[in-house]
């Protein structure tokens, strides 16, 4: 099985500047159809995901705790979350549509970031 290239999508065109750039929160990308799109390093790492392996395939079941569904929900949401062992990380968690300029839905984006010094 081949990966498919982020041109082959149109979130994924979107996506090539966070592909490119280094991002230290976990970024988890998903097409209209459910599928991943973009892993960025720091999610790899977080969720013990390979975008290598896991772009083009279904995001269900995939992330821990209910962050798929968060990820493949159809409204903006945002929480919190522990991850991580053997001392886990405090995350804030936001997912949201991602649009083309014609304000069509192209895909969704979950994006966690570490507040946990901030958190005590």
């Amino acid at each position: 099985m081949s990966v498919p290239l982020l041109t082959e999508h149109p979130v994924g065109i979107a996506c090539i500047a966070i592909a490119d750039v280094p991002i230290p929160d976990p970024v988890v990308v998903a097409g209209t159809d459910g599928k991943f799109v973009l892993i960025n390093p720091a999610a790899e790492e977080v969720f013990s995901i390979s975008d290598a392996f896991e772009r083009g395939t279904p995001v269900a079941g995939r992330l821990p705790r209910g962050l798929d569904e968060m990820l493949l929900g159809s409204e903006t949401d945002h929480g919190d979350i522990r991850l991580g062992s053997p001392e886990p990380c405090h995350y804030t968690i936001s997912a949201s549509a991602v649009r083309a300029a014609d304000d069509r839905l192209i895909g969704r984006v979950l994006v966690l970031h570490d507040v946990t010094k901030l958190s005590g």
